[in-house]
């Protein structure tokens, strides 16, 4: 059986919802950076706090040995883009991709024998940070990457039921599935295969596998397709990303991001009540009553909770009540219910 995680929270600026700056405090006077960032036409920089001290932005890759980095994830979406993305409710949505494979729009493919296919399309202009397209060879990388065992990545499940991965063009691919597989659709999205440019990793990744996880580029020299640049890495600090001019799905409001890495939540609540930071960013793991005192302290806050990811439960089925319980046919036909 499966539930949904518990609430995810964030505490964030409605400012920079909408891309403006903050407003200054009631009680003081306006700093230098923030009069500049008032003024108007000057850029737009938000301070953001994520709760992990992520080594380098290969966490998505090796989390599944290193354990998860909280806020990771958000930082990633930042830099990098994926062909399809999940929003806060969990429904995917085009990035990349033109489309999300469905059985509506035929892209979703049930066949006679039992198999699946899912096609996926680039959409035109989808580019890196430095200039180059995203292409299928980016696709067929991650992949490759994903699935190599000398690399030390654990085999994620869905790789059992992949039976090829077939690009049709530059910018098309169809996956052939060995079987139903319901997350079919996330192929190529943050969950599985998160496109990776071959341009700058296939001849290290042909030359060196031992150091690729290790390479400047998943940290100082990282190259994305996001909303944001890299523009500084500071281990075990911050980073600061810089907003992407060309990115595809239009120019993002804020035009600088801080975000700095501090494990310690009761530093992260003096970090927002005393303006040094903007927002949280990820799992804050923040309890929900700290952080409704602290934005309604702050007056220019909210408070935002989703549910993410689901949690598996093992039923030991020891002395179960009702007996029936611990047959698996009755248990099928629950599921088969719901």
């Amino acid at each position: 059986m499966r539930t949904s995680a518990v609430a995810l929270l964030a505490v964030a600026l409605l400012a920079s919802i909408v891309g403006c700056a903050a407003p200054p405090r009631g009680d003081s006077a306006p700093t230098a950076d923030t009069a500049a960032q008032t003024r108007p036409g000057a850029p737009k920089r938000i301070v953001a706090v994520i709760r992990g001290v992520p080594p380098s932005l290969a966490g998505h890759e090796t989390n599944r040995t290193s354990g998860n980095y909280p806020g990771l994830d958000a930082l990633m979406e930042l830099v990098h883009a994926s062909l399809v993305h999940a929003d806060n409710q969990g429904n995917l949505l085009p990035q990349l991709a033109e489309s999300v494979p469905t059985l509506e729009n035929g892209s979703w493919q049930l066949l006679s024998d039992g198999r699946m296919t899912t096609s996926l399309a680039i959409r035109p202009g989808a580019r890196w940070h430095d200039g180059s397209p995203v292409t299928t060879d980016d696709l067929l990388l991650a992949a490759r990457v994903e699935q190599d065992s000398d690399l030390g990545i654990p085999r994620a499940r869905v790789w059992d039921f992949v039976e090829a991965i077939e690009p049709q063009d530059a910018r098309t691919v169809v996956v052939r599935w060995n079987g139903p597989y319901i997350d079919a659709d996330s192929m190529f999205s943050f969950l599985y295969a998160v496109p990776l440019p071959s341009h700058l990793l296939e001849t290290p990744y042909a030359e060196s596998k031992a150091g690729f996880l290790a390479l400047p580029y998943w940290a100082s020299d990282f190259v994305g397709a996001g909303p944001y640049r890299l523009q500084e890495w500071v281990p075990d600090s911050h980073v600061v990303v810089r907003r992407n001019d060309d990115y595809l799905l239009g120019r993002p409001k804020v035009d600088e991001i801080e975000v700095r890495f501090v494990q310690d939540p009761n530093a992260v609540l003096v970090d927002l009540l005393a303006h040094a930071a903007d927002m949280t960013l990820g799992r804050s793991l923040i309890p929900p009553e700290q952080a409704e005192l602290v934005a309604g302290q702050r007056g220019d806050m909210r408070v935002a909770t989703s549910l993410r990811s689901w949690y598996p439960l093992h039923a030991q089925f020891i002395d179960t009540n009702p007996p029936i319980v611990a047959d698996v046919r009755f248990r099928k036909a629950l599921l088969y219910a719901i």
